[in-house]
């Protein structure tokens, strides 16, 4: 059921399924929830399951550009508390969708059951990652964002699976051709800003799930194992043969990783 709720006089959807506890899914960067749609069709069985639509694309496509930021999606993740009455709930974000999760955690901790960081990190950006987001915004402001999708979303994917679904890789990436330019360089700045997370993680009683890919590009699997230690509590999977798309490339084990900690923590 798609719903909207009202930030700074801007009307933003998302959607809601299910029933039972609250579990909230923020999808990442250069893509929009239906990354969601499958692990949404299965969790709903046992949770009322709140689809986070980012500003600028997917179902807000048309949402004000200055609202892409870390910063904005955490306040608007405030708002869905408000707007549904939500006293917990388990939060799980890929990518940079982790990174909202985490912003929002951090401030936020009695409102939050448990935490999914899905293909994503507690660090910050190193020098390095920060210069290849600054070179990816002058990329974007040169050539716009199809050709910056059609450049880095097939990296994301590890090379057996870029091989066997070729169609459906253009299919998908043409769905994302609309993302303004705008937006993918303010979420870019964002998140080559933001804060460490790992002392706030190391300190946190809140339960963790990591999903890894073996073959993540994005977020190596060393920096995945690493974070995966800091937690008090922590549950940790490894994907074989899998990039930085867990949904799409293991759908199976991936939605039954998920569901399994949402129905346990």
């Amino acid at each position: 059921m798609q719903k909207i709720l009202i930030y700074k006089n801007e009307t933003i959807v998302y959607e809601c399924e299910g029933n039972g506890k609250s579990v909230i899914l923020i999808h990442g960067f250069g893509e929009d929830a239906s990354v969601w749609t499958n692990t949404t069709k299965l969790l709903s069985k046992q949770a009322t399951v709140y689809t986070l639509h980012l500003p600028g694309t997917g179902l807000n496509l048309a949402a004000n550009a200055a609202f892409a930021t870390i910063n904005d999606c955490t306040k608007i993740l405030e708002t869905l508390y408000e707007v549904e009455n939500i006293t917990t709930a388990i939060i799980i974000g890929h990518s940079m969708g982790g990174y909202i999760a985490l912003a929002f955690a951090k401030n936020n901790t009695s409102l939050v059951a448990a935490l999914g960081l899905v293909h994503s990190s507690v660090f910050a950006d190193d020098e390095t990652k920060k210069t290849a987001r600054t070179k990816n915004i002058t990329f974007i402001e040169t050539n716009g964002t199809k050709a910056f999708i059609k450049q880095s979303t097939p990296n994301l994917f590890a090379p057996i699976f870029v091989n066997e679904h070729k169609e459906w890789l253009q299919t998908y990436m043409k769905a994302l051709f609309t993302i303004p330019p705008q937006v993918l360089i303010n979420y870019t700045t964002s998140m080559k800003d933001r804060s460490d997370c790992s002392t706030w993680v190391k300190n946190t009683n809140l339960p963790i799930l990591y999903i890894a890919g073996d073959q993540d590009k994005a977020i190596p699997f060393e920096i995945s194992l690493q974070q995966s230690y800091l937690p008090k509590i922590s549950y940790f999977h490894l994907l074989k043969n899998v990039g930085h798309m867990g949904m799409f490339e293991a759908s199976r084990i991936f939605n039954q990783h998920i569901i399994d900690f949402a129905t346990t923590v």
